[in-house]
């Protein structure tokens, strides 16, 4: 008997009996979307396969679209297209594919610089194919063989910019080439254009009507301001690497680009968008976009199921989530779950990322959608693939690199969420990076530094022709593509945090759910290298669905010995009802005034020690005392809401209404009763100081940060006044500091929410409010500098640097220490190695500062004045071991 089915057998189960569920469940109705049962494969169509060689120079016709072709260069085109690709559908619908992602494929301009636009991101002709990839009729017959299979198509598109045309006088000679000694144009703010210093644009001759639609070619549609640095008011109006960056803000240029798109779905019907450069458009422009174009393409064309994702390059969730709970998006892709899972299969890190990821699925909740939506992915063309990150972990056993990218394959699509496959990782595609060496042929490539690399489950290059269905992870693939069919719950069912009794973090257990049928599918990933065994809660009787597992149950607890780098997935059938709860509503204060992102829970005790809680919460909201609106239905504990308030109006009044259904009793329901007051409060804090401390660090979760000292040093206590701004919390650290000797005194942060705030508000006689907030019980122990020598060497990176390297040095223990040169205004940084892999320090800053590990999001600092600024970093722990790392930045002294 093979390992797999002795290990099959030995997992029969052997259970108490669960109490049958024969009661009718009726359920809150929650948003669903046919996205969620797709399997995606993202892929650029000039790396696929070359079906026409006859168009691989382009259209000779055309001078803007011919030439780029070189096949030994990664940064030309090589020859696939839209033929190659309805060549190969037959492979691709083995491996289990329902839905192909294309990268651009509009016509662009050929070749910019040193490199062709084979990725497609510099488009010129919005109602035309590249005739690099074929004809607009080869497109529509790809499509119409594709959904023969029942293969849907995807469009990435880009509403940011254009091909770069326009160019600046102040950087630019008459025929667009650089002035002598300039590579590029620094960004002018937007005060700096208010003032009449922006730039002059023009396009040079012979590129006056290179873009179509013919709108497209007037300098007044676009911002030209100088090149992004990728970090504030700059990451939305500077020209993304030089590329000509639409005024998305302007009327004309939003209905332009809604009838170029409505009237690429009524040529072509594909069956959704990739939207490109999200974070990189104002919000404002989506929530008008997003639902013409919807409505149009499942109204007007008829196409039901078109939907659309963007790409917000963050793995933050709580930036990520804006764009789908507030700015009108369906879904995004999940680059937290990429960070997280990149973390714990390839990295250092453990399955802590992952949990403390899903911990956060709540912020995707929202009438329309939740975190099922979201498209998971291991890698891409602009990071690297994910066969790359585990080569670069070090492990030098093919077998174990193999079983790590199968382990990763299950989590992909068995987490909640969408799962994406990059073209080529079904090959064991590795590469030596991001951008074009993520980017290599699946036909036989002529590129060198392709060719040597080092593939995963195979003897293959990139060298060879690479569409092997008897690869092992295309095997793999088609499995789990099966699999993901053949079981509804795996695609759709809610996902529920099942903790075990591991203690090593390397094994992750959660369940997903089927809550009308009372059907639960327990899944457990093992990441070690050794078999490991657990226990876990039991809610009925397993038996075992896929994966190498021994299991039984004993005395309601569910014993598990996993196979190592291996998953397994077992299920249970009529799990009976949770008791009635009785739910407490928390996170505002009744009669509160307060306003933003407000972040409500709701509990009951009888969750308390439940394995398998079944529960939906509904909230509702009525305003000045109309009809109760659905905000959200949150399926799986904890019970969150995050709404976003802010564009309701000052002084409303709002009745919040949270339903707490077990799904076959009558609801039971809890309110409260707020006012929406969008004033910052001045705060006016007292602190008994017991450890002498003359100094304050406050921070916002984004990044802010200021020192205050003690306002009156001679009466004991510490007494301090500032303005709280817009923030939902801040952490507070006094300290004594010592920015360059070992003699800083840290105290351990204190978190302080703006709802205690608002609640000791009081109005002064200026409309205003003050609040005043004694903090005499709140004392916390003094931290330890950390005095070991951090992973890798330390640096500042950011948009102050072009998220260069700006190195800080360790000047005493848990000490770290340099110099940067800013310009005034908003900027985004990190703390990072130069691999952004060993060390990755960023927001949000939390009671336990800087988020670390993975990829955290951008800090976000206001730089008062242009100068030199002392960037200081500390390392700490606490009596429990609790590390912490606090930044300060400050004009550098002269």
């Amino acid at each position: 008997m093979n390992r797999t089915v002795l290990a099959m057998a030995l997992g029969a189960i052997m259970a108490t009996p669960a109490l049958a569920d024969t009661q009718p469940r009726t359920l809150f109705d929650s948003p669903r979307h046919g996205i969620e049962d797709e399997v995606f494969y993202f892929v650029l169509p000039d790396r696929f396969h070359d079906g026409n060689p006859d168009n691989n120079q382009g259209d000779p016709n055309d001078p803007h679209a011919s030439g780029g072709y070189d096949p030994t260069d990664k940064g030309m085109f090589h020859g696939g297209d839209i033929a190659g690709l309805q060549q190969k559908l037959d492979y691709l619908e083995g491996l289990g594919i329902t839905a192909i992602w294309l990268t651009p494929i509009l016509k662009n301009k050929a070749v910019q610089g040193d490199s062709a636009g084979y990725h497609g991101y510099w488009t010129l002709d919005f109602t035309r194919l590249d005739p690099h990839f074929g004809s607009n009729e080869e497109m529509k017959a790809f499509i119409a063989a594709a959904h023969e299979r029942g293969i849907k198509i995807f469009f990435d598109i880009i509403v940011n910019h254009t091909a770069d045309v326009i160019k600046y006088r102040e950087c630019h000679q008459e025929n667009g080439a650089y002035l002598p000694g300039l590579s590029r144009c620094d960004y002018r703010s937007r005060e700096r254009v208010a003032a009449g210093e922006g730039y002059t644009p023009f396009i040079p001759a012979g590129e006056e009507n290179a873009k179509v639609p013919a709108w497209l070619n007037d300098p007044r549609f676009y911002h030209n301001q100088g090149d992004s640095s990728f970090s504030g008011e700059d990451s939305l109006y500077g020209d993304f690497f030089g590329l000509d960056d639409l005024d998305t803000g302007n009327p004309e240029v939003v209905a332009g680009l809604i009838d170029i798109f409505t009237g690429l779905i009524d040529e072509w019907r594909p069956d959704g968008f990739r939207l490109d450069t999200v974070k990189h458009v104002d919000a404002d422009f989506w929530r008008a976009f997003a639902p013409a174009v919807l409505n149009h393409a499942r109204d007007s064309a008829g196409i039901e199921h078109f939907t659309m994702f963007g790409e917000v390059f963050s793995s933050d969730p709580r930036e990520l989530s804006f764009y789908t709970r507030s700015a009108g998006l369906p879904t995004v892709l999940d680059f937290g779950f990429q960070a997280a899972a990149g973390a714990a299969l390839a990295g250092q890190g453990g399955v802590s990322a992952l949990t403390a990821l899903f911990e956060q699925d709540d912020r995707y909740n929202h009438a329309g959608g939740s975190a099922n939506q979201l498209l998971n992915f291991l890698g891409n063309h602009d990071i690297g693939r994910f066969g790359h990150f585990l080569q670069a972990g070090g492990e030098p056993d093919d077998a174990k690199l193999l079983a790590r990218y199968r382990l990763a394959n299950a989590l992909l699509f068995f987490s909640r969420g969408v799962p994406v496959i990059y073209y080529g990782d079904e090959q064991g595609f590795t590469g030596e990076g991001g951008d074009k060496d993520a980017r290599q042929n699946m036909f036989p490539s002529r590129v060198a530094s392709y060719n040597a690399g080092r593939l995963i489950g195979t003897t293959a290059t990139t060298a060879d022709d690479n569409f092997d269905p008897s690869h092992p992870l295309y095997r793999d693939i088609a499995g789990l593509s099966a699999l993901y069919r053949e079981h509804p719950v795996l695609r759709r069912g809610i996902q529920l945090a099942r903790p075990n009794s591991d203690d090593s973090d390397r094994v992750l257990t959660f369940s997903r759910v089927d809550l009308a049928e009372g059907v639960e599918y327990l899944l457990a990933f093992n990441l070690a290298d050794e078999a490991l065994s657990l226990t876990l809660p039991a809610a009925g009787d397993y038996r075992p669905v896929a994966g190498e597992v021994v299991s039984r149950v004993n005395e309601g607890q569910l014993q598990l010995t996993l196979a190592p780098l291996q998953f397994a997935i077992l299920k249970a059938e009529g799990i009976a009802p949770s008791p009635v709860a009785e739910p407490v509503l928390s996170g505002v204060a009744p009669g509160a005034r307060t306003s933003g992102l407000l972040e409500l829970e709701v509990t009951a005790e009888a969750l308390a020690g439940q394995a398998l809680p079944q529960y939906q919460v509904r909230f509702e909201a009525s305003l000045d005392g109309g009809d109760f609106e659905t905000l959200a239905v949150d399926n799986n504990a904890p019970y969150r809401l995050y709404w976003d308030t802010g564009a309701l109006a000052e002084g409303t009044e709002v009745t919040l209404r949270a339903s707490l259904s077990n799904l076959v009793a009558p609801p039971r329901q809890a309110e409260v009763s707020f006012i929406l007051d969008g004033r910052s409060p001045r705060l006016e804090l007292s602190y008994a100081n017991p450890h002498d401390l003359p100094e304050l660090l406050l921070y916002d979760e984004a990044g802010g940060m200021t020192l205050l000292r003690d306002a009156d040093a001679a009466t004991p206590g510490f007494q301090a006044a500032f303005d709280w701004g817009e923030a939902a919390r801040r952490t507070l650290v006094f300290a004594r500091l010592d920015r360059e000797g070992g003699a800083t005194v840290l105290e351990q942060p204190l978190l302080l929410e703006r709802e205690r705030v608002m609640a000791a508000s009081r109005e002064d006689d200026a409309g205003g409010l003050v609040a005043t907030l004694p903090l005499e019980d709140e004392s916390r122990p003094l931290l330890e500098r950390v005095p070991e020598p951090l992973a890798a060497e330390l640096h500042f990176r950011g948009g102050a640097n072009d998220w260069g390297l700006s190195p800080l040095a360790a000047v005493a223990p848990g000490t770290y220490a340099g110099t940067i040169r800013a310009r005034a205004g908003v900027s985004e940084f990190k703390f990072a190695d130069a691999s952004w892999g060993l060390l990755n320090l960023g927001a949000p800053l939390t009671a336990t500062g800087l988020s670390a590990g993975g990829n955290p999001g951008n800090l976000r600092y206001h730089f008062a004045q242009d100068g030199d600024y002392q960037v200081t970093l500390w390392r700490a722990r606490d009596p429990d071991g609790r590390e912490y790392y606090l930044p300060l930045l400050e004009p550098a002294a002269e």
